[in-house]
């Protein structure tokens, strides 16, 4: 018997109870669902609405377009669920299936290894105390005081050049007022005096520039753990996106292609907020570039489903020029089809950041689910920057309508029927009509 062995009397049974889980040889087994988060859950799935919370089964939550039984809640779609509800079966075609992110940057930081390094070997040819340096370095890094000797202001007067330079003995003259000057140094003492001169030169030079080298040297140092402190947090960026991409077996965070919505051809893109949020970085920006080209090409209506955190971080300035290249196209699908286009962004939730900025409100059309999360910047950010209270709900899609933002709220079981209506209104006919 264990020290941490228990004793207990049961029915007037005494019974053992052993630290490794076993009572009279029998295994007390652990429930393999009791840890488990709701979200992760095999059999239920919590509503995200804090006013239910309720379990719904989820082998029946895709039957009800994962709208909560309870209150009516639209819970979160995967970008498939997204695409049978959107179009015809059978019709999906999709485009660009090829396009995959890589770290523009090289985030991943390593602080085992020096980030910056230079070649001493290199630097001590480059200022090799042997090279003589020229008038203009001399009179650049040197004192007023060591060039008192050779200064330019007491050049030699045209006499005494004509005394030293004639081969003959000078003629005899009246004696000048001024001191006799002093003796010219010989070529050797002179050479002498100015290598001496040179190596204090350099010495000086030298110790100057490794100053500022180490200053650099910190600076790039610092920069180089500010880097470490932001994007140093776990596994690399290339490490995300293959995790991500095996978890939804997608290569980014977007599908696009064309389908067909009551036999009318569309282009279509989803966006797959299980995939880093539904980020947008260069690969989801480039595909709903080459989609909107696409339907230019073919005069198609586009339909996009937004359900983004906004600008993919990891990808720096390049997810932000995306917003621009979006834009750029739609205005050129615009321009090009003239009255015969039709842009229809369905905004889920949550749509923030340049997702919202952009393309999510540059529609013909703009659609809303219902409670859907959408806003440019969170309310804690918001909050904390300008130092302001947000009231709560005032970046829901229901006030948000209500303040003109969208054109309409459409609940997720009547949006197909209400795109099929709007369909009709526009110049855009099924393809078995005759």
């Amino acid at each position: 018997m264990n020290s941490n062995d228990i004793d207990v009397t049961v029915g007037g049974t005494d019974l053992t109870i052993s630290s490794d889980n076993v009572i009279d040889n029998v295994i007390v087994e652990e429930n393999p669902y009791e840890e488990i988060p709701y979200e992760e859950n095999p059999l239920w799935v919590l509503c995200e609405n804090e006013d239910c919370y309720g379990l719904n089964y989820k082998k029946f939550l895709k039957e009800k377009m994962n709208i909560c039984e309870y209150c009516g809640f639209n819970l979160k779609m995967s970008s498939f669920d997204r695409l049978e509800l959107s179009i015809d079966p059978g019709t999906w075609n999709p485009l660009n299936e090829d396009l995959f992110s890589l770290d523009p940057f090289e985030l991943s930081f390593d602080p085992e290894r020096e980030p910056f390094e230079y070649d001493e070997v290199e630097l001590s040819e480059e200022f090799n105390s042997d090279d003589e340096l020229s008038d203009e370095q001399l009179s650049e890094f040197n004192s007023e005081e060591e060039l008192e000797e050779f200064n330019s202001d007491d050049e030699l007067s045209d006499e005494q050049l004509s005394e030293f330079n004639s081969e003959e003995e000078p003629s005899e003259e009246k004696p000048s007022e001024k001191e006799p000057s002093e003796e010219k140094p010989s070529e050797k003492e002179l050479s002498e005096e100015q290598k001496t001169l040179q190596e204090k030169i350099l010495s000086e030079f030298e110790e100057r520039f490794n100053l500022e080298f180490e200053k650099f040297q910190s600076e790039r140092e610092e920069e180089a753990r500010a880097l470490a402190l932001k994007f140093g947090d776990g596994p690399s960026y290339t490490e995300r996106l293959d995790s991500y991409q095996k978890e939804t077996g997608l290569p980014d965070a977007i599908q696009t292609g064309t389908g067909q919505l009551n036999e009318v051809p569309i282009a279509i893109g989803v966006m797959e907020f299980e995939f880093m949020g539904g980020s947008m970085g260069s690969v989801v920006g480039e595909k709903i570039t080459r989609l909107v080209e696409y339907a230019t090409t073919k005069r198609l209506p586009i339909i996009l489903v937004c359900a983004s955190g906004g600008a993919r971080m990891q990808e720096g300035s390049l997810s932000l020029m995306q917003m621009a290249k979006i834009s750029a196209a739609l205005y050129d699908y615009e321009c090009e089809l003239n009255n015969k286009s039709l842009y229809v962004p369905i905004l889920t939730s949550p749509t923030t950041g340049g997702v919202m900025a952009s393309f999510g409100m540059l529609g013909d059309i703009i659609i809303a689910e219902p409670d859907a999360y959408i806003a440019f910047a969170g309310k804690r950010v918001i909050e904390q920057t300008l130092n302001i209270i947000i009231p709560e709900g005032v970046q829901v899609a229901d006030y948000l309508f209500e303040q003109g933002l969208f054109d309409s709220l459409v609940p997720r079981n009547t949006l197909k029927g209400i795109l099929r209506d709007l369909f009709r209104r526009y110049p855009f006919f099924p393809l078995n009509l005759t």
